[in-house]
């Protein structure tokens, strides 16, 4: 009787390991799904084309995506009454194990790269060609010779910084400005995951046919989102003159806040704008 007594419970404790075994086990997370918070600031001054800008970089988190290491920067450019439609950002050089890789290649941006009135844009980058391993840490990172200071490779992680764009369309706007001798009136955007556009009819009833005008958008983030050169009304004839005014970036999902911007910019030099007068008008509020 004892005999069978252990043999049945040798049996029971065997199927039971069988079972233990056979159970799927649970995925683990992959480095190359996550992202490490950084949030290290450093003040660098950006020169270019020629007038340099006063800046605060901040490294919010770096990782790897796609197997390949990536950074999540923003940056606040200082330029108070000023306008650059040069695009501005900061490419880090990566340092590890006596070797530098440079990140180039934008994944995404929230806010348009150009600078307006201390305006902040985000952006995720990477390389080309893999750099530093999925798993390892770099020796250091510079932005400008500028280094900024990283941690002992952090053990808590987050999830992958992403970009959502805001979808939106609106027909029925009634929105105007009146700055110098024309009034702007907007009467619908259409906001898409690519960019979007706005809808301007411009009235001139005196002088100023031509003026140097820039068009933006602003959010409550003081990231501004602008348009495209081509699409921009530089030419105007009496009366009513209607354009298309078509987005370079898409709008973050995150703005709550939207002001369409008109600004008298007088030109100074390559790419730089001296902001004379600017009015605004609120386009949309969630």
């Amino acid at each position: 009787m004892m005999k069978r007594v252990l043999v049945v419970g040798t049996l029971l404790l065997l199927i039971i390991a069988g079972l233990i075994l056979i159970q799927p086990k649970k995925e683990q997370a992959k480095e190359g799904d996550t992202f490490y918070k950084i949030n290290t600031s450093e003040n660098i001054k950006y020169a270019f084309p020629s007038r340099p800008f006063d800046s605060t970089v901040t490294l919010e988190s770096v990782g790897w995506h796609k197997g390949k290491f990536t950074a999540i920067i923003s940056t606040k450019l200082y330029n108070e009454n000023e306008y650059s439609s040069a695009f501005k950002f900061f490419s880090p050089t990566i340092h590890y194990k006596n070797k530098k890789y440079i990140l180039m290649d934008k994944i995404w941006v929230s806010g348009a790269l150009e600078g307006y009135k201390n305006s902040i844009s985000t952006y995720a980058i990477t390389s080309k060609n893999p750099s530093v391993p999925e798993g390892e840490w770099p020796d250091k990172i510079t932005m400008n010779g500028v280094e900024f200071k990283l941690p002992p490779k952090p053990t808590k992680v987050a999830s992958i910084p992403t970009f959502k764009p805001l979808v939106k369309k609106t027909s029925d706007l009634k929105s105007e400005i009146k700055l110098g001798e024309k009034i702007y009136k907007i009467s619908a955007f259409d906001f898409t995951s690519k960019g979007g556009s706005v809808s301007l009819n411009v009235n001139v009833s005196g002088e100023g046919l031509k003026e140097n005008r820039t068009f933006l958008l602003k959010d409550e983030h003081d990231r501004i989102y602008s348009f495209k050169r081509s699409t921009l009304p530089i030419d105007y004839q009496q009366g009513d003159n209607h354009a298309e005014l078509e987005l370079n970036q898409p709008i973050s999902n995150d703005a709550t806040h939207l002001e369409f911007v008109v600004a008298d910019a007088e030109f100074v030099q390559s790419f730089l704008y001296k902001v004379k007068d600017e009015k605004s008008t609120i386009l949309y509020e969630k």
